[in-house]
């Protein structure tokens, strides 16, 4: 390989099958730029197959901080087309900040910042695979969706009350019909 991949985490894939090694491939790709035997090193902070995005903010790090290393040959919405080729939250992920994403992740508007805030993230006992769960998305009637004008409109305003009043998680009856004890 002409670059390698590790990560601090067991069992998460160092090859072709991870995020990170795709968005290396597609910067080299896209580039021309000689690997020269790279090692990129993932630290794991946040636990996987949790629906927090990990696998796509470390492609979009890679995509920047490859970017950085080679002299900074592309821009920023550039690496953001090419995170496009590796997964759908990966243009998000490679962005950063706040915005609001539409389609498959690919169209994205900045948005203003969340006022400082906390969030406590709980994760189960059992992971759920992402792709898995929008298939089964489609087959679930929603109740409840999210307001994006409420959403930006809270953001707009700063009001993390709002803010706070729009967040949910439409993965919620998908999980819970095969996992009641949440």
């Amino acid at each position: 390989k002409p670059w390698s991949l590790l990560c601090s985490k067991e069992g998460i894939p160092t090859d072709e099958r991870n995020l990170a090694w795709k968005a290396a491939k597609v910067f080299f790709d896209a580039t021309g730029k000689d690997p020269n035997g790279l090692q990129i090193r993932i630290t794991k902070r946040i636990p996987s197959e949790a629906g927090l995005g990990g696998g796509s903010a470390d492609a979009g790090a890679v995509l920047r901080a490859l970017n950085k290393h080679y002299g900074e040959p592309l821009s920023i919405l550039a690496l953001a087309e090419l995170g496009s080729m590796v997964g759908s939250d990966v243009p998000f992920c490679t962005l950063c900040g706040t915005a609001m994403v539409e389609g498959r992740g690919e169209r994205l508007r900045k948005l203003p910042d969340l006022p400082d805030c906390c969030f406590v993230v709980c994760k189960p006992p059992f992971s759920s695979s992402t792709p898995e769960l929008y298939r089964k998305l489609d087959e679930t009637v929603i109740a409840k969706r999210p307001d994006h004008q409420a959403m930006e409109s809270a953001l707009l305003a700063g009001d993390l009350g709002r803010i706070a009043e729009n967040i949910w998680n439409v993965f919620d009856p998908v999980v819970t019909r095969e996992h009641l004890e949440l």
